[in-house]
């Protein structure tokens, strides 16, 4: 395990940081060795039991001679048939091995007693010399020619209701016909679908065209001043007339006066505009887009019903080719017994030799050899197996490398289950790391934190804290948040002891240790109560910090409620106990997130051995 600096940036151990699923495989099956070795010795025991239960086998043999060689199979299988009637439940499957070309057979017999073996042998080649006989007659042969005839008068049954001269050249013509319509279904499939999104696009289009478009823009130069200038003029007439029969300051030519100027106005606003007109009409396009969405529906419609056509014609062809190959099972059965007839001539004229006695083996075979050697091959890959599902389902870190990998942060030390006499090395390196990384004049506040009982916490920050006071001298004191201080004092002092003030006015109990100090009262565990408000809390550590020149805290299993994200965040920097066999990886991450997500800090993981989890 790599240690490093605490104050190092941004560690994050890399993939193949010393570990891999080799490593993952290798820790499980030491972690779980017990079931491992059981995986892997019980296949061959069972194997070893069982056969104990079986007796070793005495082997008896007689060669057969056979003048014909080309029947040797239906020999074999022939003699094969007659074994359960001449042999009793102690004898072994009998073996029939085919020698020099199909002149000789072999028969050989397992059995446990060697006289039996040797009289079962002659009397299943008795009953197989019967059996050939009887085979071979023409009793046999008329049978076997009368299902030749029925099988024929089938064969042109079935050949006349399918209307079929040849049924494996139609046969065949059927599925040649059957994959011919399967690819146009295909095909038209494919045709419907492009027709569907031609049809989908023209409606699409369709749509957003609007129903009338701009057609004509007319602009003229000549101003519209006719109207204006007809009304001016007659109002200009009647101003004349007005003017002739009354005075000027009548009423009516002061109202007519104002009508004269606006139309002088309107006529000259006239003179400044020019004429624009513009025209609409409707949408060229949408006759030709209308025509394409025809098209597409007329092809949709007429490739759906070709598909319905098609699919009915092949669901027929599918039925006659399985009506055809159906057919064509008689012909199979056919074929074999003809085969069988024309060879009685030959099986008739071929005779067999056959020794006198049967000849026994020498030696003893047993299966149990060949029974251990599959148990041990199951044993091992069942192990194998076994391993590979447990590191799969294995939640616990059995490996500092991998507790690095798994939470991403740098490995500060390992300290064994059992260690020595003095400060274990690791301690030791985490004391300087600390008192390297604090400030001049600064009282350090470490917390160590983890997710499982158990898991060495108590004796690591125990550990810590006596290395600070005796090694370098300082005053530490030692915070149980986890507990109460009884257990560290059982170690470290007498627990009886009343607590001693110390020089600022903390209460804490002396122990063995000079100037390590345990506390376990009530005004302590304020720093995680739930009902503690910031304010008193950080007066709390200010305190201890005027107090003492390092604490050290054993701080939950969880950060199950505020008080205790509050205090990872207080503190310098937490440290996340690992212990072997203990520590879950999901919990540890879950508990790194939160602390971080406070805006706490982790110095790094501490690894310790402890008592492996069941």
């Amino acid at each position: 395990m790599a240690t490093l600096r605490i104050d190092t940036p941004g560690f994050i151990p890399p993939p193949s940081a010393g570990w891999s699923r080799r490593h993952g495989w290798w820790a499980t099956a030491r972690w779980r060795a017990p079931w491992i070795l059981a995986a892997l010795l019980l296949p061959p025991a069972l194997a070893l039991l069982l056969a104990a239960r079986v007796p070793p086998m005495h082997e008896a043999e007689m060669l057969l001679r056979l003048d014909a060689p080309q029947a040797a199979l239906a020999e074999a299988a022939l003699l094969r048939e007659q074994a359960p009637r001449v042999t009793d439940a102690s004898a072994g499957p009998p073996r029939m091995e085919i020698l020099a070309e199909g002149r000789v057979l072999r028969l050989v017999l397992p059995h446990p007693d060697a006289r039996a073996a040797t009289a079962q042998v002659e009397a299943l080649v008795r009953a197989w010399l019967a059996a050939r006989e009887a085979f071979w007659s023409d009793a046999e042969a008329t049978r076997l020619a009368a299902r030749l005839a029925a099988l024929e008068e089938e064969l042109r049954t079935t050949a006349a209701r399918l209307g079929a001269l040849d049924l494996a050249q139609e046969a065949a013509a059927a599925i040649a016909h059957r994959q011919r319509l399967a690819e146009r279904l295909d095909a038209l499939a494919a045709e419907r679908a492009a027709a569907m999104g031609r049809l989908a696009a023209a409606e699409a289009a369709l749509a957003a065209q609007p129903g009338r478009v701009l057609g004509a823009i007319e602009r003229s130069n000549a101003p519209l001043v006719e109207e204006p200038r007809t009304l001016l003029t007659r109002l200009l007439a009647e101003r004349a007339r007005m003017r002739a029969q009354y005075q000027r300051d009548a009423p009516m030519l002061t109202e007519l006066e104002a009508r004269i100027a606006d139309a002088r106005r309107a006529l000259s606003q006239a003179s400044s505009q020019r004429v624009e007109t513009s025209r609409e009409e409707r949408n060229p396009l949408l006759d030709g887009l209308a025509g394409q969405a025809f098209d597409a529906r007329i092809t949709r419609d007429a490739l759906v019903q070709e598909i319905a056509e098609t699919s009915r014609l092949r669901a027929e062809a599918e039925a006659r080719a399985a009506a055809l190959l159906a057919a064509l099972e008689p012909g199979r059965e056919r074929a074999a017994l003809a085969a069988r007839l024309a060879a009685r001539p030959v099986q008739q004229a071929a005779p067999v030799g056959v020794p006198e006695a049967a000849s026994l083996r020498p030696g003893t075979t047993h299966p149990g050899p060949a029974w251990v050697a599959a148990g041990a091959g199951a044993g091992l890959a069942l192990a194998l197996l076994l391993g590979a599902l447990l590191t799969r389902w294995r939640t616990v870190f059995l490996h500092p490398a991998e507790a690095e990998r798994g939470t991403g942060l740098a490995g500060l030390g390992a300290m064994p289950a059992r260690g020595g006499a003095g400060t274990p090395p690791a301690i030791a390196s985490l004391a300087v790391q600390l008192l390297d990384s604090a400030p001049p004049g600064h009282a350090q506040m470490v917390q160590f934190l983890g997710t499982a009982t158990e898991d060495g916490r108590d004796a690591a920050a125990r550990a810590l804290a006596v290395e600070l006071a005796r090694g370098h001298g300082l005053s530490v004191a030692l915070i149980d948040l986890d507990g109460d201080g009884r257990r560290h004092l059982a170690t470290l002092g007498d627990p009886a002891q009343p607590p001693i003030p110390s020089p600022e006015g903390v209460f804490a109990h002396a122990t063995g240790v000079p100037r390590l100090w345990v506390t376990y009262q009530r005004r302590e565990a304020a720093l995680m109560t739930p009902h503690a408000l910031e304010t008193g809390v950080l007066h709390m550590a200010d305190r201890l910090r005027t107090a003492f020149d390092v604490c050290v805290l054993i701080g939950g299993a969880g950060m199950d409620h505020y008080a205790r994200r509050r205090l990872s965040v207080l503190v310098d920097g937490n440290i996340l106990v690992v212990g072997r066999g203990r520590t879950r990886a999901p919990a540890a991450r879950e508990m790194i997130g939160q602390v971080q997500a406070g805006g706490g800090r982790f110095f790094g993981l501490f690894w310790t051995e402890g008592a492996r989890a069941a």
